[in-house]
């Protein structure tokens, strides 16, 4: 075997770490992988060679051989061929695949992470809307998140089959081929660089979060704008009829939907049309009526002057509420005494009256979201600290509903209920 040597000084050359180069120890001159191959199919020369030729030949004068400036180790020397530009490359001469090998540890950490991650984001988009601080929160971390799978799948992931990936680590490849890829991305590029083969996955990546990314601002942004007009009306139409569903008024930055649940004589009865917060009916489970109750205090007063402007609330009609017990019961509890409400919970009694037909009849299932606190005291036996929630309706019979008995300090969710004027001049 021929040991080669620096052209220059005939120091050792010592290959460098990416190997696509060596380097001479003596003088630093750089010799790239093509370079070496040739001067390795040279065949050393022997004292034949350098014998002076018979006086019968002709005399050639020997040239000078050209003058190689040594290197200045002040400067950094860029001479260098490319390993992708030698004569030859494949993708399978890439410096990652010399050592590739998927780490399945890391990519099950990667892939547990993912899940964890997007579930948070999943729960908190559900639970928070814009422009709420922790709405904003959860949309950034989305494009946060989109962006980063996006980066990697464009500027990250395609180097690994070119000769100076950015990242060379395998564990830290597989992990953040299953942290930002997914399941589905993750096996597809573990198997790709296991391979040795590129192909298109990335490009769908990338093409992929990108809609994500524009649908995800355009959807949030074109809501906010088309219902923040609804949020700010001061008056509603004097055409509604039961059934319909109206605007009035924001809570959390957006406009809180109401169904009409009948019109008398220039005001409308409304309903919220989803539940508005998950709260307790009070902060005790001691002898728990409407009048004393946690969530009238809070209806009137702390949700009331967030989601209505003065011209909004004053609007409002104030109603006297009579408290009553449930009359279908006979293990029903007093009510408690009368209470003047701008805002309030249906009782036991409205609930029937209204939703004594299919055109309202909504929230059939037993979850935990479709339990609403009513203001009637619970029909336990055992105990007079209960109040009713509704918690559904008998499909095609008109005037049953279903109702359970609720510890009040257990949230539950809350549909307000108001009497809206709709001519506000009068």
């Amino acid at each position: 075997m021929v040991a080669i040597t620096c052209k220059v000084c005939g120091g050792r050359l010592v290959m460098d770490q990416s190997l696509e180069f060596s380097k001479c120890e003596n003088c630093g001159l750089e010799y790239t992988i093509d370079t070496l191959r040739s001067m390795a199919a040279t065949p050393p020369q022997t004292e034949s060679d350098t014998s002076p030729a018979p006086s019968s030949q002709m005399s050639i004068p020997a040239q000078k051989p050209p003058q190689i400036p040594m290197p200045n180790s002040s400067q950094p020397q860029a001479n260098t061929i490319p390993l992708s530009a030698m004569p030859g490359y494949s993708v399978s001469d890439a410096p990652l695949f010399m050592n590739w090998k998927t780490s399945l540890g890391f990519s099950i950490v990667g892939l547990i992470l993912a899940g964890v991650f997007n579930a948070v984001l999943s729960y908190g988009a559900s639970h928070s809307e814009l422009p709420d601080p922790s709405g904003w929160v959860v949309l950034l971390l989305i494009i946060v998140y989109a962006a980063a799978l996006f980066y990697y799948a464009v500027a990250v992931y395609p180097t690994f089959f070119k000769d100076k990936p950015l990242i060379r680590n395998a564990s830290t490849i597989s992990f953040l081929n299953f942290f930002l890829g997914g399941l589905f991305f993750g096996l597809l590029w573990n198997r790709n660089l296991t391979r040795r083969v590129k192909g298109v996955s990335n490009t769908i990546a990338a093409i992929l979060v990108a809609l994500v990314i524009v649908a995800t601002i355009g959807i949030n942004v074109v809501s906010y704008v088309v219902t923040k007009e609804a949020s700010e009306q001061i008056a509603v139409s004097n055409n509604l009829v039961r059934g319909d569903t109206v605007y009035y008024g924001n809570y959390k930055g957006w406009p809180i939907a109401w169904h009409v649940l009948g019109v008398y004589n220039d005001t409308a009865f409304l309903i919220s049309e989803k539940d508005i917060a998950q709260l307790p009916y009070d902060d005790n489970n001691s002898k728990t009526t409407w009048a004393t109750s946690f969530l009238r205090e809070w209806l009137n007063d702390d949700f009331i002057h967030s989601a209505f402007s003065k011209e909004q609330l004053s609007n409002i009609i104030t109603v006297n509420n009579q408290n009553s017990h449930d009359p279908n019961s006979k293990n029903a509890f007093e009510g408690g005494i009368d209470t003047s409400d701008k805002v309030f919970v249906l009782s036991c009694d409205e609930t029937i009256g209204f939703f004594n037909s299919t055109e309202l009849q909504i929230d059939r299932s037993y979850d935990l979201t479709s339990q609403w606190w009513l203001r009637t005291p619970g029909n336990d036996n055992s105990s007079e600290d209960y109040v009713m929630v509704f918690s559904g309706i008998v499909e095609n019979t008109p005037g049953l509903i279903y109702t359970i008995d609720a510890n009040p300090i257990s949230p539950r969710s809350v549909r307000p209920a108001l009497i809206l004027n709709l001519t506000p001049n009068s």
